[in-house]
C-alpha cells in the first residue's frame, strides 16, 4: 500500500505561491478549511497542477469533509478491509516535502523521509525528560519542520497539547493551561523578557530587582542558588508550571 505525501502549507502565502508549491509538490488532494475553498477552485479550473479534490475541515456544499473520510476508512475497516493496518512502513520511503522560507529566494522543496523524521524526534528525546504528565502549548507553524517535529515528539511522549489563542495571549496561555514545556524561537522569549521588565518598571521594583540579580549571581560563585525565592513573584506571573522553555532554538 502507497502512502500520501504530506505537503505542509503555510495559510498566509499568496493564491501564486500556492499554486506553485502545489504544482512543484505534484498534489492530488487538498485538506483547508471553507475559506480557501475558493482558492483551491481557481487553481484546479486552470488545469495546470496535478490537484483533483478537495477536503474541508467544516461541511461545504458538494465538498468531501474530514468526517466523510473518517466515516469512509471505518465502513471498510468493519468490512473487512485490512490494507491500511496490516500496511509495512519504509523508513526510507519519503513522508513529506516541506518548503523552505524562501528569505533569499524562491521557496525549495525539501523531502523527508520517515527516517529523517524519526530520528530527528529520538535525538531529541534524548536531551529533555518528557513523561505524559508534560502539557506542550503548539504555536510554531507545522510548515516548519521545527515547529512539526517537535509536536510529533510530544505525541511520541503522550503529553497533553493545546493550542495558542494568538502569540498576544502566549502569556495567559501559559497559565490558563498549565503549560509545563514548549519549543520557541529567540525572538518569542526577548518579547517574554521585555514584557517582564516592563510590567517590573510599572510596579516601581526595577531597583530591587537589579540587587536580586547582584545578589543571586553573586551566591551563585559560592554554589548557592536562591534564584527562584527571589524572583518567585515574577516567575509566578510569567508561567507557573514551566520547566522548560526551550533548549532546540533557531537563531536568526
Amino acid at each position: 500500500m502507497v502512502f500520501g505525501v504530506i505537503v505542509p502549507l503555510d495559510k498566509g502565502l499568496p493564491e501564486e505561491e500556492i499554486e506553485m508549491s502545489i504544482k512543484k509538490a505534484k498534489v492530488e488532494m487538498i485538506f483547508c478549511e471553507e475559506n480557501y475553498v475558493e482558492t483551491i477552485k481557481r487553481i484546479i479550473d486552470k488545469g495546470e497542477t496535478s490537484l483533483k479534490e478537495v477536503v474541508t475541515m467544516d461541511e461545504v456544499e458538494n465538498i468531501t469533509t474530514i468526517k466523510d473520510l473518517i466515516k469512509k476508512g471505518e465502513d471498510l475497516i468493519n468490512k473487512g478491509d485490512r490494507r491500511y493496518l496490516d500496511s509495512k512502513i519504509n523508513a526510507e520511503e519519503m513522508a513529506t516535502i516541506v518548503f523552505t522560507s524562501g528569505t533569499t529566494s524562491l521557496s525549495k522543496a525539501v523531502m523527508l523521509s520517515h527516517k529523517n523524521i524519526v530520528s530527528n524526534i529520538n535525538s531529541m528525546s534524548k536531551v529533555e525528560w518528557l513523561t505524559e504528565t508534560d502539557t506542550n502549548i503548539a504555536f510554531l507553524p507545522y510548515h516548519h519542520t521545527f515547529g512539526s517535529t517537535g509536536q510529533l515528539l510530544y505525541l511520541s511522549k503522550g503529553m497533553k497539547n493545546v493550542f495558542c489563542d494568538g502569540l498576544r495571549h502566549i502569556q495567559e496561555n501559559l497559565k490558563e493551561y498549565k503549560v509545563t514545556v514548549f519549543i520557541c524561537v529567540p525572538l518569542l522569549i526577548e518579547s517574554m523578557y521585555k514584557k517582564i521588565e516592563t510590567a517590573i518598571e510599572k510596579k516601581g521594583k526595577t531597583n530591587a530587582v537589579k540587587l536580586g540579580k547582584i545578589l543571586t549571581k553573586t551566591l551563585l560563585l559560592f554554589g548557592i542558588d536562591i534564584r527562584r525565592k527571589v524572583f518567585k513573584e515574577v516567575l509566578d506571573e510569567l508561567r507557573r508550571r514551566v520547566k522548560v522553555y526551550s533548549k532546540w532554538c533557531i537563531c536568526s
